[in-house]
């Protein structure tokens, strides 16, 4: 189930990959929507790949290590062409904001393998593309998603200017 989702994004990343490359300008194109963009889904792609690569109890890794390795491919290439400047001083995910991912997963039953040297290695691995999605992400003016949130976000259709209670009226 988890394989098939990864292995249609991993499509949707060659396909961003060859359509932006070919046509850099598509890059600037927005979604109609806030909070929705190319680059932010790059990035929840690369996260949950590398997220699964180092370790979920029960879920096969090699979809996630081909899912990842076209979307980093993705993101670094993409970076050369818009000759964006890396970031390496922001950090998306402390070890409190891991530590409360995990537990919250553990509340579902997903079991996220956590060792020091589970740590590093997803440190290591996020250094292999975060500072060119940041470049991204500053350059196109998309933001990136965190990779957790303390409170559920609302859904587009969940909100308007408004507000909720006349939204549908």
């Amino acid at each position: 189930m988890l394989g098939g989702f990864l292995k249609d994004w991993e499509f949707w990343a060659s396909d961003v990959l060859e359509s932006h490359i070919s046509y850099p300008t598509v890059g600037f194109f927005r979604s109609q929507h806030q909070k929705q963009s190319w680059v932010s889904a790059l990035a929840c792609l690369l996260d949950l790949s590398a997220l699964i690569e180092v370790g979920i109890d029960g879920v096969p890794t090699w979809q996630a290590h081909v899912t990842f390795a076209i979307a980093r491919h993705t993101v670094v290439d993409l970076a050369q062409v818009f000759r964006v400047t890396m970031v390496t001083t922001e950090d998306r995910l402390t070890d409190a904001q891991f530590d409360r991912m995990r537990d919250q997963l553990a509340t579902v039953g997903v079991r996220v393998v956590d060792t020091p040297e589970a740590r590093e290695r997803l440190r290591a691995i996020r250094k292999s593309y975060e500072p060119d999605l940041f470049g991204l992400s500053r350059m196109l003016m998309m933001p990136l998603p965190p990779w957790w949130n303390e409170r559920s976000p609302k859904d587009n259709w969940q909100s308007s200017p408004r507000g909720l209670a006349e939204a549908h009226l």
